[in-house]
């Protein structure tokens, strides 16, 4: 009897419900890369599991009869999308102003990037890209920069703000400087970004500020940061409250004179890599240090924050009633 060879795939609850409810299913993978399979919502990679067993596959009429042999087992594993190179994509390749030649359409993204649709419009809407001409785009620090300080300059923010792009946009282009060679749609996704119902996002300007300066270096003297960082803003801000807006993008060192630029969303999307990720900046956090940093996971896996903490890493009180994170060592026997 000729006996066919095959590879077996094993997959979880998840997985067997979306090929029995024939849900569309795809397959993704560079020839250097792991294989993914995606769906509308989530992202399997499919991994090989080593065995020095054969595994036989008999015929429903006859028991007796081999009816395939497997040398390898695949395992399906759930995993967060793999979206590493849309962020780098984003980051660099995609910005406005700037060359679209490269730029990747909405279903190149789809074709390319081992996610979810979910997944790909989620890390889209977190990135802040928006669609021009069929492409997908970011738009520039530098042309943000340039629309918040023309905004700062032609509205009263405290009198709210209403059609900003029509008001932006009109007149003689010169009198928007560069702005008048820039694209409309460039500008009303900047607006849409740090306006919401007629009012300026206040937060979302100071944290835009705030990482400009760190980009430029990534450890500041928290005193010169706070000077800095104050001569960038408009006048009718007031004073910043600094711990609570640097929340989740930078965090302070151990003496407490310096800011570390740390951001919550550059850390990797999977749980065991985000904890070791954490505890390599520090090997000891405070509660309320670490809980903006695993606020998406949390939310991903559908746990309170400090759930999510407990589960992968050691939570304490000290002494001095602080509530301390540490990671958890398995010792082996």
């Amino acid at each position: 009897m000729t006996v066919t060879f095959y590879r077996l795939l094993e997959v979880d609850g998840d997985l067997q419900k979306a090929i029995e409810g024939n849900e569309e299913l795809v397959i993704k993978g560079e020839p250097e890369e792991e294989i993914a399979i995606v769906s509308g919502e989530r992202t399997w990679l499919v991994r090989e599991i080593l065995t020095s067993n054969d595994h036989l596959l008999y015929c429903t009429k006859s028991a007796s009869d081999i009816g395939a042999r497997s040398k390898t087992l695949l395992e399906a594993v759930r995993v967060p999308g793999r979206l590493g190179r849309l962020r780098a994509y984003l980051k660099d390749e995609a910005l406005y102003p700037g060359p679209e030649e490269f730029c990747w359409t909405e279903e190149q993204a789809e074709q390319t990037v081992q996610a979810s649709i979910r997944e790909i419009r989620s890390c889209f809407e977190r990135e802040g890209a928006f669609i021009l001409d069929g492409r997908i785009r970011t738009v520039s620090d530098a042309l943000v920069e340039q629309v918040l300080k023309t905004l700062f300059a032609t509205v009263d923010l405290d009198d709210g703000v209403h059609n900003l792009s029509s008001g932006l946009m009109a007149g003689d282009s010169r009198d928007l400087g560069e702005l008048g060679a820039v694209r409309k749609e460039a500008i009303d996704h900047v607006l849409k970004m740090y306006v919401n119902q007629g009012e300026v996002d206040r937060v979302k300007v100071l944290r835009f500020y705030a990482e400009t300066l760190f980009k430029q270096k990534e450890i500041w003297n928290k005193e010169q940061f706070e000077q800095r960082w104050l001569s960038l803003l408009p006048l009718s801000f007031s004073e910043p409250n600094l711990a609570e807006t640097l929340r989740g993008l930078a965090i302070s060192s151990q003496s407490g004179r310096e800011l570390h630029y740390f951001a919550a969303s550059a850390l990797p999307t999977d749980a065991d890599a985000l904890f070791r990720t954490l505890f390599q900046e520090r090997n000891r956090w405070s509660l309320t240090e670490m809980q903006p940093y695993v606020e998406a996971m949390a939310e991903k896996e559908g746990l309170k924050p400090l759930d999510l903490i407990i589960k992968y890493a050691r939570v304490s009180t000290s002494l001095s009633d602080t509530t301390q994170v540490t990671p958890v060592f398995n010792v082996e026997h």
